[in-house]
């Protein structure tokens, strides 16, 4: 693995182990190759395949949770022991973006049954290496799916930009293993983030997250319609808030001097993680509706007032039409058929305008009496860390990671300063 040492940045350390994992955890293929050298410095769009990756976004993540928490000298240290994190968290894009449509079916999607196999497998054999079975055994599955995985384009990315971006010779042969290589590249990564030695006491924390994130994972596929409170608690599983803010506060126990304490009070920091992913799960999904309720259900009950509804559908339109940000994220989970609380596990499409709009309004409400209580009881769960350890690192850290997104929810999805896949 790769060492941080100062000067290289932090995007660029993100970089050059990202690259550097493709040949660790990536099957030999000629995507191997080519995404390798698309995140080297020899590539004049190596800016653009970086943002693909979410590498800049990354690299903002990380220094808004750590400037001015840990010193300067430390934080090499920090980032060494974030990087397995930070490593899964950028092949993980790729399977989230084979869950775009389908949480809603699209018209002219004609790969969502396959997305939905595929997936299927990769679920079951990432949770099968999670509970310790052997790659050869665990992966078996997905490693005879090359074929079905090569009838899929590489999520969100035209075929021709990639190969733009890319500055070589590209075949279609060299792209069309790229969905099948990053998905066992997602299986390996969570592999090394749970082997690393660093997180010791940890790992069976980490270890119950991921279960927890892919036994979600197929429900979700299996049975969206499910009931407005078990959707929350599940979100909060699915959304790695969990594990990374985890990772990330055991990499700042080692450089505070309370770590046995820190130690003493897992099960508590755990509770503080959980609580903390439900709030990013809840802005993630409807952003400015939970965070300023009032001015988006005032806004609601103006776009109701003033229009003749004649589907629950029209008023999601006229939500996606509309230029403030009040519903920006219901308006990306509605426009890409993505999995959102809001509108996933009740039958809107049955009821008449009048009916479904008044749902709509208490499922809003609902999110956000949940979202206000969650604060509290975080503030509380944080004050109780804080008395315990003499000490606000770890309460300022999980502070900082939920400003964080909450802050970048309220922009719109598709600028840079909007999108984060955690």
């Amino acid at each position: 693995m790769l060492t941080y040492q100062k000067p290289v940045s932090t995007q660029e350390f993100l970089r050059e182990a990202c690259s550097a994992a493709a040949f660790r955890t990536m099957p030999p293929c000629e995507f191997r190759d080519f995404f390798a050298h698309s995140l080297s410095e020899e590539n004049p769009h190596l800016e653009q395949m970086k943002q693909l990756f979410g590498l800049p976004m990354m690299a903002n993540l990380s220094d808004a949770l750590f400037k001015d928490l840990v010193p300067s000298d430390r934080y090499p240290e920090v980032l060494n022991m974030l990087s397995p994190m930070f490593l899964y968290l950028t092949f993980e894009v790729i399977s989230d973006n084979l869950m775009i449509h389908l949480g809603r079916p699209c018209k002219g999607d004609t790969t969502r049954e396959i997305r939905r196999e595929l997936l299927t497998i990769f679920f079951q054999a990432m949770l099968d290496r999670l509970n310790g079975q052997p790659y050869d055994v665990a992966l078996r599955p997905l490693l005879e799916a090359r074929e079905l995985a090569a009838q899929l384009p590489i999520p969100a990315l035209d075929p021709e930009r990639l190969k733009e971006l890319g500055h070589m010779g590209v075949s279609e042969a060299m792209l069309e293993d790229g969905v099948w290589a990053c998905l066992i590249a997602n299986i390996e990564t969570a592999i090394e983030a749970l082997d690393n030695p660093a997180l010791f006491h940890a790992r069976p924390i980490l270890q119950r997250m991921f279960v927890q994130r892919y036994e979600c994972s197929i429900q979700q596929l299996e049975d969206p319609e499910l009931p407005l409170g078990f959707q929350i608690e599940m979100g909060q599983d699915l959304i790695l808030v969990g594990p990374t803010l985890l990772y990330a506060a055991v990499a700042v126990s080692h450089v505070i001097p309370n770590y046995s304490r820190f130690l003493s009070i897992l099960p508590t920091v755990e509770e503080s993680l959980r609580q903390a992913a439900r709030l990013v799960r809840l802005s993630n999904d409807l952003g400015n509706a939970v965070l300023k309720p009032a001015e988006a259900l005032a806004h609601l009950a103006h776009l109701t007032q003033t229009a003749t509804l004649d589907s629950f559908e029209h008023l999601l339109w006229l939500i996606c039409n509309e230029k403030n940000h009040l519903f920006n994220r219901l308006r990306k989970d509605w426009l890409h058929g993505e999995y959102n609380i809001a509108l996933n596990g009740w039958s809107w499409e049955d009821l008449d305008a009048h009916e479904a709009v008044n749902i709509f309004i208490y499922r809003l409400n609902y999110a956000g009496t949940v979202y206000r209580q969650t604060s509290i009881l975080l503030e509380q769960t944080l004050s109780w860390v804080d008395d315990h350890l003499h000490d606000r690192h770890i309460s300022d850290l999980v502070r900082r990671f939920v400003f964080f997104h909450e802050q970048m929810y309220t922009n719109h999805y598709d600028s840079l300063d909007g999108e984060y896949a955690i």
